[in-house]
């Protein structure tokens, strides 16, 4: 389980271990790879949500933050510059006819600087 990836000039590969892997983005110039993990309970519903970057050209991964927030899961939305992220919380509220109605937040983290520098809702809609 996990992210393998491959180095098309050195057919090299590294697997990188996400266990409850969400989703990935990669940054703007290529060398990070923002990625989140969903711990999830027996019935399948996410107990906490972890945002992670690995850093291709020193092969580290960075835990940045973790929410232990009961029915959300986490998206790496966009990158707004080669250390900006942002991220998006789908937060389960109720279970209706057909569906579900969810709750939206907005994370913004600062990698070089190691911080979270926005948080607020999105909803209705991101």
């Amino acid at each position: 389980n996990g992210i393998t990836v491959f180095d098309m000039r050195s057919v090299n590969s590294v697997q990188i271990d996400a266990l409850g892997l969400m989703d990935f983005i990669w940054s703007p110039d290529g060398k990070r790879l923002e990625y989140t993990i969903a711990n999830c309970d027996q019935s399948g519903w996410a107990q906490s949500a972890s945002v992670f970057v690995w850093n291709s050209e020193t092969n580290l991964v960075r835990h940045l933050f973790t929410l232990a927030i009961e029915k959300m899961i986490l998206y790496p939305e966009s990158w707004l510059d080669s250390n900006t992220l942002r991220v998006l919380g789908d937060k389960l509220v109720e279970e209706v006819s057909g569906g579900y109605n969810s709750t939206y937040e907005v994370y913004m983290y600062d990698v070089s600087k190691e911080g979270l520098i926005f948080s607020g809702t999105a909803t209705p809609s991101p």
